[in-house]
């Protein structure tokens, strides 16, 4: 290619998504292939494959031929945190090279509309009571917004019974059907829940608030001075991909 991209794209491209659809991620990267098809003129298509927390979509993006049509879009519990957490099936640190960081979100304390809570301290205090059977929705073992959530439990000194989902998009529900109480999820999933009164949000993990939620404290405002969880999305490609492309 020597410089140049060689003409790429000439045909459609993959963004592999290694989540169900309905998802933060998989929202993040329809929104990004739709101004990625409109600005280089060819289609980019998303493939959501979930499963095996989220190795699955991973592996076959690392399979994919290097040419510039498959890219993967994942957040950092995919790429960074699940080669500690689990045997993923490819070489993490030769597998992919990087095209790009997209996002750096906060993630929010949320509750449904419904909750008798308002605050986090209030929620702390319902936790703590006996037999209070609080629940919150997992979206996805090691997940960014999973970890987010036990920090909290081991913060605040609290245990609360975790319902596993397979995914940001059937968490979310999980809790507006009233199956669980509570969930951790990033902006880009929760802000028009938020904005709709649908969810209620306690609190935001980045250390400074969000200018999309002005109003909504931070963990370290509330004191928990330790508490800082940032959702990073990137966009990597097959090792091997040319480097113009």
């Amino acid at each position: 290619a020597q410089g140049t991209a060689g003409g790429w794209p000439e045909r459609p491209v993959t963004v592999v998504v290694p989540w169900p659809a309905g998802g933060p991620t998989d929202a993040f990267a329809r929104l990004l292939s739709q101004r990625l098809s409109s600005d280089l003129g060819r289609p980019f298509v998303v493939d959501n494959r979930g499963g095996a927390n989220r190795t699955i979509g991973m592996a076959s993006a690392a399979r994919a031929r290097p040419d510039g049509y498959t890219v993967v879009v994942a957040p950092n519990s995919t790429y960074a945190v699940a080669p500690h957490l689990y045997q993923v099936p490819y070489e993490q640190d030769r597998a992919f090279v990087g095209v790009g960081l997209l996002v750096s979100s906060p993630i929010f304390m949320l509750v449904p509309r419904g909750s008798p809570v308002t605050t986090v301290s209030e929620y702390v205090a319902l936790a703590r009571r006996p037999g209070s059977r609080l629940t919150y929705a997992n979206a996805g073992v090691g997940a960014t917004t999973h970890l987010a959530t036990e920090m909290l439990l081991q913060a605040a000194g609290i245990e609360i019974t975790e319902v596993g989902y397979r995914g940001g998009g059937p968490a979310i529900q999980a809790v507006l059907a009233g199956e669980a109480g509570m969930l951790f999820q990033p902006a880009a999933a929760a802000m028009s829940f938020i904005q709709s009164g649908d969810f209620r949000a306690l609190a935001a993990t980045t250390r400074e608030r969000s200018p999309l939620a002005p109003d909504v404290p931070t963990f370290v405002e509330l004191g928990y001075p330790d508490f800082e969880v940032v959702e990073h999305v990137a966009m990597l490609a097959p090792a091997g991909t040319p480097e113009p492309v």
